[in-house]
């Protein structure tokens, strides 16, 4: 299962319209990324998850995507920090990144220069926001705010300079613009998105919450990077707080199934959300469709 194009889904909450957009969809073997404290078993026993977000042959679903979405008049890209960035030089991954900031995004209405928030769970990479152009890389949203928790750029060293190496040092053009704003969760960012503390993959991490009219949703970035997390919250082999990460795990997944949240994850697998069910001692994960 590849992607070979990039592509758009959409979701509804309450009045609102997300749409998720697709760069690449494809399949990680158990070597390259194995999920849960037995991974095979694991597999084995959650049929649930096959085939969208788990191959028939026990392959990991795996996607690089954002959400996009419009609340209180401003145009708000959630999660673009998840996919290439200054350390992946590979040219083609460069030029699929460019193509839907130019594409898709601009089709759907949101064009680069026109989004005014970009929200981030937590630093893995810079992703789309920054692009490539000659002499160097830059914000790939010129006329937007970015946030980003103040726990997160401390963690990364982000206040220091030089910026050290790795994730902290893609940071640097966007720094050096002036676009981000240190935030503090939780936060309410829109009347109908806000930010909450979700420590565990990252001690700045957050969940990203939306809601309207009594319906929401939650996007998790790492915190849950397969629905496979569901059936296993206590595996934390992707965690930099191994003591925090299953509690702030489980809550989440609690709160999801008392109310019927629609839980969207960055890298699962098309449609990439669903509905958290609970499932023997622990949960499930049911897909929605996307409209």
């Amino acid at each position: 299962m590849v992607a070979d194009r990039m592509t758009t889904q959409a979701f509804k909450v309450g009045d609102l319209e997300l749409l998720r957009v697709v760069e690449l969809e494809f399949p990680l073997g158990p070597a390259v990324l194995p999920i849960g404290r037995e991974p095979k078993a694991l597999v084995e026993r959650s049929s649930w998850a096959r085939p969208h977000f788990v191959t028939e042959g026990g392959d990991i679903v795996f996607a690089l995507s954002a959400l996009a979405l419009v609340s209180g008049g401003r145009r708000v890209v959630i999660d673009p920090c998840l996919s290439f960035d200054l350390r992946r030089e590979n040219p083609d991954i460069a030029e699929r990144a460019a193509a839907l900031l130019d594409d898709l995004l601009p089709a759907a209405g949101f064009a680069p220069e026109r989004v005014d928030l970009v929200l981030n769970t937590h630093i893995d990479g810079v992703g789309w926001n920054m692009r490539p152009r000659p002499g160097g890389w830059v914000p790939s949203f010129p006329n937007a705010r970015t946030l980003i928790t103040r726990l997160e750029l401390e963690r990364l060293g982000a206040g220091e300079q030089p910026l050290e190496a790795g994730d902290a040092q893609s940071l640097a053009p966007l720094l050096d613009a002036g676009l981000v704003d240190p935030v503090e969760a939780p936060l309410q960012v829109t009347p109908e998105i806000s930010l909450r503390p979700s420590p565990g993959h990252t001690i700045g991490n957050v969940d990203i919450w939306i809601e309207s009219r009594g319906e929401s949703a939650v996007v998790v970035g790492d915190h849950i990077l397969n629905p496979l997390q569901c059936a296993d919250p206590d595996w934390t082999g992707l965690d930099e707080q191994a003591d925090r990460a299953p509690s702030v795990r489980r809550a989440l997944l609690e709160e999801c199934a008392a109310r019927d949240t629609l839980l969207i994850g960055p890298h699962f697998g098309s449609p990439g959300a669903g509905r958290v069910r609970a499932h023997g001692d622990a949960w499930r994960l049911d897909r929605v469709p996307a409209d």
